[in-house]
């Protein structure tokens, strides 16, 4: 047995097991659940050490693994790994997964256990694909840019008032002592409703209620808890290693 696959197999046999525990008929079924479910985690986790690679300077899945091997047993490998290798294999979309693979490997680095902002993190990222990660990226990017120069205060996100005859835009605010910083503002996104109630359902953010909309010079639609700041600054820094990976369409021929 290869080195690499001694790591794999923290969280593989025990997803196979669970599995193949509740298939009912013969040997023969069981089996071939199990050869199909061993093929799709194997790749599952080449994809995954291939995203930690890139974090830690591998050259590749295999090298990644290899390079890791010796902290096998330490609590905060252990769960990292287990955690990560679970989000992956719910993940909808290779480039949630690409993401996935830099927020285990931002743990491993710190040699950190999985926490609630690692938990929410991974939650997001692993029902999202390549168009919600963009908008998700828009949000990070605003709430940290803000927040490191406004301070202490409510965070909001706003969007034009849907009774002007403004462009669509959105941007975020932080509310202090009754005024408001705003943030820059760009364009909405057709998916920003999605976002939003994705952002909801994962306990990052809920709807607003609150003061008038001539607060925040538009229409306010959520507001984010301030002690979910490292959320957004890990999710960022997740959905930055991968934008940077992405090829720049627009100049290709």
């Amino acid at each position: 047995m290869g080195r690499n696959e001694k790591i794999a197999q923290i969280a593989v046999q025990a997803a196979v097991g669970e599995i193949a525990a509740k298939v009912p008929g013969g040997s023969t079924a069981l089996a071939v659940v199990q050869a199909v479910f061993k093929n799709y985690t194997d790749r599952r986790a080449q994809e995954l050490f291939a995203s930690i690679g890139e974090r830690i300077g591998a050259e590749d899945w295999d090298a990644a693994a290899k390079k890791l091997e010796k902290n096998i047993g330490q609590p905060w490998f252990d769960e990292t790994i287990e955690a990560g290798f679970r989000d992956i294999i719910e993940c909808v979309t290779p480039e949630a997964r690409r993401c996935i693979g830099f927020l285990v490997a931002e743990y491993l680095v710190r040699e950190r256990k999985p926490d609630p902002t690692f938990r929410k993190v991974g939650w997001l990222l692993r029902e999202s694909d390549g168009e919600a990660l963009r908008t998700f990226s828009e949000i990070c990017k605003m709430y940290v840019e803000l927040i490191d120069r406004a301070g202490a205060g409510l965070r909001v996100l706003v969007r034009t008032s849907r009774r002007s005859k403004e462009p669509a835009l959105f941007w975020l605010a932080v509310l202090k002592d009754d005024s408001s910083t705003l943030g820059r503002r760009i364009a909405e996104p057709a998916n920003l409703e999605e976002s939003v109630r994705a952002l909801v359902a994962h306990r990052i953010a809920n709807y607003w209620t609150g003061l008038s909309s001539r607060t925040f010079e538009g229409d306010p639609i959520l507001k984010f808890n301030p002690t979910d700041d490292d959320v957004f600054r890990l999710l960022g820094s997740c959905l930055r290693a991968w934008d940077q990976q992405e090829p720049d369409v627009s100049s290709t021929p």
